[in-house]
């Protein structure tokens, strides 16, 4: 008599999302009276590669979603294979849920404020904002939006991403409203009236460059969690060259740091931060 197998375990548990685009290997105890293991997976994207003991391999392709993988102990007796029951366990890769957005839809025009996504699995937004809005900067779940001197309404949306191997999973994009202006707003232009570090108050590590594109003057703000006092702010070409070199101080977790002018030619570039152990890089268009 063949034994049913306890327990199937593996390094991602019920979840396959590190793994598509490759491979993960399943296991079981080995029991009594069995010669072999059959392992069988199922779901679009989900093939066992290789089969017969305590360990099967199954391969996953990048649009795998949801599946199981069982196995079977089998004993061979003479040219009869007996099989024991099949233990199973469901697979499913939790995608990101549509995010939430939240910030002032009634702004007044010409000023700049912060947005924020939050949405369960994210690993990262994707912003586009409709003519009237523009995306200054956006990193993690916050994005920085300036209203024109002109808008009247306006869409921003968002979508969510999670990052599974080679699979880069989205969410539904999530339109957080017309964006329409304000009531008893100054006519005219009006100056930034929002602190942008201090409204990334539920991000423990972002990074922004504002104004994005710009005439050669921004200010760069690093949210972060590192203990150092100092930050290295790099400008890199697109050749990898160490073209500016700055230093900031890091108050708290904050690095706040605006270059005046900093004469670079049209083009783009890189923004390189350093704070102790964090690092990170954002996109920058000089347009003079």
């Amino acid at each position: 008599m063949t034994v049913k197998p306890a327990a199937i375990t593996s390094s991602t548990s019920l979840d396959p999302c590190s793994k598509l685009g490759s491979s993960e290997t399943y296991s079981v105890a080995a029991t009594a009276n069995t010669t072999g293991y059959l392992w069988t997976a199922t779901g679009t994207g989900a093939t066992v590669s290789s089969n017969g003991t305590v360990n099967g391999v199954v391969d996953y392709l990048p649009t795998f979603r949801t599946g199981a993988v069982s196995v079977r102990s089998q004993r061979a007796c003479g040219s009869t294979t007996f099989s024991s029951a099949a233990i199973a366990v469901t697979l499913k890769v939790a995608l990101p849920s549509t995010p939430v957005v939240s910030g002032l839809l009634t702004p007044c025009r010409n000023v700049t404020g912060v947005y924020k996504a939050l949405s369960t699995n994210a690993t990262s937004y994707t912003w586009t904002a409709a003519t009237g809005l523009t995306l200054v900067s956006a990193a993690v779940d916050s994005a920085i939006v300036t209203t024109s001197a002109s808008f009247a309404k306006a869409s921003l949306s968002v979508y969510a991403t999670r990052a599974c191997g080679t699979a880069n999973i989205n969410s539904v994009a999530k339109i957080s409203g017309l964006v329409r202006p304000a009531t008893g707003c100054a006519p005219g232009s009006r100056p930034m009236n929002e602190d942008v570090a201090n409204n990334l108050i539920n991000v423990n590590e972002a990074a922004m460059v504002y104004p994005n594109p710009s005439r050669g003057g921004f200010t760069v703000t690093v949210k972060n969690q590192s203990k150092a006092s100092m930050a290295t702010i790099q400008i890199v070409n697109l050749y990898g060259q160490v073209v500016k070199t700055y230093n900031a101080t890091n108050n708290n977790g904050i690095v706040n740091y605006t270059i005046e002018d900093a004469k670079l030619n049209s083009g783009l570039y890189f923004v390189r931060y350093i704070v102790g152990e964090t690092t990170g890089t954002i996109k920058l268009n000089i347009n003079n």
